[in-house]
C-alpha cells in the first residue's frame, strides 16, 4: 500500500517525506552492507592464510567453496522472496561472504602485499565509478546488463576449457583483462536496477521491501568487487612476477 497523508488540497498525495527517508535508507543499506561483506570476507581470508588454512586451495576445491557459496546467495534470495526476517536474510549473507572469504585465502600465499592493496584499491575506485553512473544516469542500462551477462557466460566457460585443458597463462590474462568491463558495466547496470527497485518501494511506504532489496543488492555489489579485484590482483601480479 501506498503511503498517503492529507495535502493541502483535496484528497490524499504521497508521503514524500516517509518515501525519502526509506529511499535513503535503501540506498545507504547498500553500500553498508556490501563494506561489511567485504569486511567479512577479507578478515576470513586473512584469519586464515595466517593460520596457514586453504581451504579451498585446489581448483576443485575452490570449485566446491564456489558452490557452497553459491548455494548459500540462493538460499538468501529464497528466503527473501518468502518474506523472512531481515536477520535470517543477513545471517546467510554473512555466511556467503565468509565462504567467498575462505576461497580467498590463497591470494595471500601467492601474491605480495603491495598488489593485494593496489588491486582492491583500484577494484573498489572502478565500483564508485561506475555505481554513480549507474544512479546517475538517464539511459537505459539493460541492454548493458543482457551483453555482460552472455559475455561472462562465455568468459566462464572460456576459463574452465583453460584450466582443465590448456592452462595458457597468456589466455588467463587475457580473460582477466576482459573481466573488468564486463563487472564495470554489471556494476552500472544493477546500481541502476536495484535504484528503481528501491524507488518503487519507498513510494510504496515499503521499508522491509526496501531493506530486503538493499541486502539482496549487496551480495551483486558484493560479487562485482571481488571479480575485478581478482582480475586485477591477476594483471598486476603477472607484470609484477607474483604469478
Amino acid at each position: 500500500m501506498a503511503m498517503l497523508t492529507p495535502s493541502a488540497g483535496d484528497g490524499y498525495g504521497y508521503n514524500l517525506a516517509e518515501s525519502d527517508r526509506i529511499f535513503t535508507s535503501a540506498m545507504t543499506g547498500l553500500y553498508g552492507w556490501t563494506a561489511i561483506g567485504l569486511g567479512v570476507a577479507g578478515g576470513v581470508a586473512w584469519l586464515l592464510s595466517q593460520a596457514g588454512i586453504f581451504l579451498f586451495s585446489s581448483l576443485l576445491g575452490m570449485i566446491l567453496g564456489l558452490v557452497l557459496a553459491i548455494g548459500c546467495l540462493f538460499g538468501m534470495q529464497f528466503a527473501a522472496r518468502k518474506g523472512a526476517p531481515l536477520a535470517v536474510v543477513g545471517a546467510l549473507y554473512l555466511g556467503f561472504t565468509a565462504l567467498m572469504g575462505a576461497t580467498l585465502s590463497y591470494v595471500f600465499a601467492i601474491y605480495s602485499s603491495a598488489s593485494i592493496a593496489q588491486a582492491f584499491a583500484g577494484a573498489c575506485g572502478l565500483f564508485a565509478l561506475m555505481s554513480v553512473f549507474g544512479f546517475s544516469t538517464k539511459r537505459d542500462l539493460s541492454k548493458i546488463g543482457t551483453l555482460a551477462i552472455i559475455a561472462l557466460i562465455g568468459m566462464i566457460v572460456v576459463g574452465l576449457i583453460n584450466s582443465f585443458l590448456f592452462r595458457s597463462t597468456g589466455l588467463q590474462l587475457l580473460l582477466s583483462v576482459i573481466t573488468l568491463p564486463i563487472f564495470m558495466g554489471l556494476t552500472a547496470w544493477e546500481t541502476q536496477a536495484l535504484k528503481q527497485e528501491a524507488q518503487v518501494a519507498a513510494a510504496e511506504g515499503n521499508a522491509a521491501a526496501a531493506s530486503r532489496i538493499a541486502l539482496i543488492g549487496a551480495a551483486g555489489m558484493f560479487l562485482n568487487i571481488v571479480n575485478m579485484f581478482l582480475a586485477l590482483l591477476h594483471i598486476f601480479g603477472f607484470f609484477g612476477g607474483d604469478d
